[in-house]
């Protein structure tokens, strides 16, 4: 994207004018822009006007005759095509078939790993995006244009103008895809912005003809990172979603002992009236209370009996960051073994799924605890998925006691679980996702028999556990080209989808 070193052509006595000019050796790209800064590579961060990472330009088709001059006040200056005259010419390139709005988190460098398939605040994640497999940049070269709008704070999001955005964006299709993380604690860290703010843009970025594509529409994402779905969709067996309440947070913070003693109340009846299961005494019963609008599982906190209840439920909704309103008690699924996850992916050009599963290892819980100080839960036995995936081979030894009849009844279970959760997808938003991973929980009672129960429905751009981005890439490009005259969209998903070591989980 730099102008090249101009050329040194001979003179004086020793010239010879039938000998081609000599070029410079080249320079790498940091080298170069620090030549323009007039500093050395070593120096550069501490006088350039920038701090991050410098990518080298993708390989790709580019405008040809174009140079770019940067001086010292580090503006950049395009200088046009000259005709034969050597007069400058007017450049007015086709419009794209594809412009995406990219709305992410400023820092972009500090988080030292290479590559992530789900932190937005990972710049390999976004290299992997965007120009990795099957993505815009391999598919799509030379015609596509992305607008990045680095957010601060959620404050920025309340000054972005949604119709001078759009005057910017030249392409057939224009799509926004979000990279920060709608919260109800938005001061606890990087990547982190208000809900209301973030939803409020996302509205006023579709009303301009933005459409929202990544990760789902604005009401959909809403209703999954919310956590909106969970207890109302638990009176539902067909759903196999552990009995679920959510907490009226004003009326406990009045009075914790009446809201917890009823909320173990209403657990009991659900899972009495639903699932025929005997009843429990209130001080042996566990469960996890969760927030809505939490990421990573910070804000899940296990209990055993009312007292228990009543101490985490003051831990979740009276921190001084907290401004959460959801907030959901759940009995706890028993003799947890491994989670059975499905990562599956629209394939536009079919009309159908693509599924893709994997076993997860249990792990010891460790961000909620962290971030609540605490030395260690309520309930010691509580476990959660980690990211270490279990070789199919090996899940019947490791989580079944050998039992291969048990594994391969949870496979059947979650496969016909997730096209009823596809029913409810079209029912809510009336079309399929273009990437979602369901999780479900596994308990092992032994004989062949064993538990599935739905813990998660995931937005696309969770982690993809050891899959590779292939299917996820293109399913997105599919989905933000709707309007392609040349009809090569929607494209195919690969037939095989490789997994990698885990390292990007």
């Amino acid at each position: 994207p730099f102008s090249s070193p101009q050329s040194q052509v001979p003179s004086g006595p020793s010239a010879r004018p039938w000998e081609r000019p000599r070029p410079m050796p080249a320079l790498d790209p940091i080298q170069h822009v620090a030549s323009a800064f007039r500093t050395s590579k070593e120096t550069l961060r501490d006088h350039a006007v920038f701090r991050g990472k410098l990518r080298r330009i993708p390989k790709t088709k580019t405008l040809t005759n174009q140079e770019v001059f940067v001086d010292v006040d580090s503006h950049l200056l395009w200088s046009s095509p000259t005709d034969k005259l050597g007069q400058h010419t007017a450049l007015t390139p086709p419009p794209p078939l594809l412009t995406v709005v990219c709305v992410r988190w400023y820092d972009y460098w500090s988080d030292p790993e290479a590559c992530s398939d789900y932190s937005t605040l990972n710049d390999g994640y976004f290299m992997d995006l965007f120009n990795g497999p099957c993505s815009m940049g391999q598919l799509l070269p030379g015609n596509y244009e992305v607008v990045t709008v680095f957010i601060r704070s959620s404050e920025n999001l309340k000054q972005l103008s949604a119709t001078s955005l759009r005057a910017m964006c030249r392409g057939r299709n224009v799509v926004a895809w979000y990279f920060v993380w709608p919260s109800t604690c938005p001061e606890e860290g990087a990547g982190y912005v208000a809900e209301e703010h973030f939803f409020a843009t996302c509205q006023a970025l579709e009303a301009a003809h933005m459409r929202m594509a990544w990760p789902h529409r604005p009401m959909l994402y809403r209703e999954l990172c919310g956590k909106l779905w969970i207890d109302k969709l638990c009176h539902h067996a067909r759903y196999r979603i552990p009995p679920t309440v959510r907490v009226d947070v004003a009326a406990f913070k009045k009075d914790p002992q009446a809201v917890a003693t009823a909320v173990l109340d209403s657990l009991m009846a659900i899972r009495s009236s639903l699932w025929q299961k005997d009843p429990i005494a209130s001080v042996d019963f566990k469960g996890v209370a969760k927030l809505g609008f939490s990421w990573c599982g910070s804000d899940v906190l296990p209990f055993k009996g009312v007292d228990s209840l009543i101490k985490n439920l003051k831990k979740l909704l009276e921190s001084s960051t907290s401004n959460s309103t959801v907030c959901l008690v759940q009995e706890m699924v028993p003799s947890v073994v491994a989670e059975h996850r499905v990562v599956c992916m629209f394939d536009k050009a079919t009309g159908s799924m693509r599924k893709e599963s994997m076993w997860m290892d249990n792990m010891a819980p460790g961000t909620a605890t962290q971030k609540y100080k605490m030395q260690a839960l309520d309930v010691s036995d509580f476990k959660v998925a980690s990211s270490v995936c279990v070789a199919s081979s090996s899940v019947a030894l490791r989580c079944f006691r050998g039992d291969i009849a048990a594994q391969r009844a949870v496979e059947l279970r979650a496969a016909s679980l997730v096209d009823t959760w596809m029913d409810w997808f079209q029912d809510f938003s009336e079309e399929l996702p273009q990437c979602t991973r369901i999780d479900f929980l596994v308990s092992y009672h032994g004989s062949g028999h064993a538990d599935v129960w739905t813990c998660e429905v995931g937005e696309c751009g969770a982690s993809l556990c050891s899959l590779e981005v292939h299917g996820r890439n293109l399913a997105a490009l599919n989905n933000a080209i709707s309007d392609d005259p040349s009809g090569r969209f929607p494209i195919p998903l690969p037939t095989t989808i490789p997994r990698n070591n885990g390292a990007k989980s």
